[in-house]
């Protein structure tokens, strides 16, 4: 019988979009990590829903039961600019927590 590989398959969230990469782990408390590897150009906000659809919650619980930390500050689920603006770097993996108030 053949033996089962544990293997982890890249999900493009983004696909078309060529711009270089960040990386950003998801870690709630409970010990769910999910990585995303996103385009330096895409909004926050943008990057926020993308990790609610990639865990299936509702995009409307962002800000009201479900709330991401980084660097021990809030991050506003609306937030308009883009990775780079907001402070991001593509030279690091940055690590946001996720808090679901439930």
């Amino acid at each position: 019988m053949p033996r089962l590989e544990n293997k982890k398959e890249f999900v493009d969230d983004f696909p078309g979009n060529n711009n270089r990469r960040i990386n950003i782990m998801f870690e709630t408390p409970t010990g769910l990590v999910k990585n995303i590897a996103a385009p330096s150009n895409i909004k926050v906000k943008d990057l926020l829903l993308t990790f609610a659809k990639k865990v299936k919650i509702s995009p409307n619980l962002l800000g009201k039961k479900v709330f991401f930390i980084l660097n021990g500050e809030r991050i506003n689920v609306n937030e308009e600019k883009d990775l780079i603006s907001f402070g991001f770097d593509i030279n690091f993996l940055y690590k946001i927590v996720v808090i679901d108030s439930n």
